[in-house]
């Protein structure tokens, strides 16, 4: 089974110095700004996508650690792996309903604008 440390682990091998430097400018992360606090790996949206795509499904337990992660990329992950699990529930009432109150219930993790947008 695929765990939220594995997850991560995958991402810091895909880690990129220059945007690891860069992404805290981006997402407005100094003290003051709407990102405060907010940590960086270092790996783009592409990436993640392709992470999420070929491991294709995360226990709902092994997301809400990638949610209470303190890297950015970690908590975009997770979101990754929650919409490809709203569309496979595309038929499923019940497990979007369920899918849904997990969102609702982790949404003080999810802090920037990017993450709103998943």
């Amino acid at each position: 089974m695929v765990t939220a440390e594995f997850i991560k682990q995958e991402l810091f091998s895909l880690a990129d110095e220059e945007k690891r430097q860069f992404l805290p400018y981006f997402f407005k992360t100094g003290e003051g700004q709407y990102g405060y606090g907010d940590k960086f790996i270092g790996v783009v949206v592409p990436k993640q996508r392709a992470l999420v795509k070929y491991h294709k499904s995360l226990d709902i337990s092994q997301i809400e650690l990638l949610l209470n992660d303190e890297y950015h990329e970690c908590r975009a992950t997770g979101l990754f792996f929650l919409v490809e699990q709203m569309k496979e529930a595309k038929r499923d009432e019940a497990a979007q309903r369920t899918i849904y109150d997990f969102y609702i219930a982790n949404h003080q993790r999810i802090n920037n604008w990017d993450l709103v947008d998943l």
